[in-house]
């Protein structure tokens, strides 16, 4: 199952919800975002790993957030990216980053641009990224 962007935006509704109660601004879509992030948690849907590294040896030593971006097109952003897997709901994946220091710090940090993904794998599993860029 892949979540369509109508239910992409919603995520992004949550987290901007999140935001502005910290006196932030809202996260914007990104198409080269939402393309680097689909494409990172259709791997880790389909390799059935969590991992912030895609390709390489088990996971490690492959392509990070940054190689990503640079392969769509975005290159020199500061970036950030939270992944999750087994939460059945934005709403529960978004409460766990909420509890969790370094998760909450990427949705309250310093970015523009925002793209939530969830795809659940053959052994159904839910695979979950967050990817966040600074101004393009």
């Amino acid at each position: 199952m892949i979540y369509s962007n109508e239910r992409t935006k919603f995520s992004l509704h949550l987290i901007n919800d999140y935001r502005r109660k910290h006196s932030l601004s809202a996260l914007v879509s990104q198409y080269q975002l939402i393309n680097a992030t689909y494409d990172h948690c259709v791997w880790m849907a389909k390799n059935d790993k969590l991992s912030h590294y895609s390709g390489g040896w088990f996971g490690f030593f492959g392509e990070s957030q940054s190689d990503r971006l640079a392969k769509a097109g975005l290159n020199n952003v500061a970036c950030g990216e939270n992944i999750a897997f087994g939460q059945e709901t934005v709403e529960e994946v978004v409460e766990c980053w909420q509890n969790s220091s370094g998760h909450n710090r990427n949705l309250l940090g310093p970015y523009v641009h925002g793209s939530l993904v969830g795809i659940k794998n053959k052994n159904g599993r839910l695979y979950w990224c967050l990817g966040l860029c600074s101004n393009v």
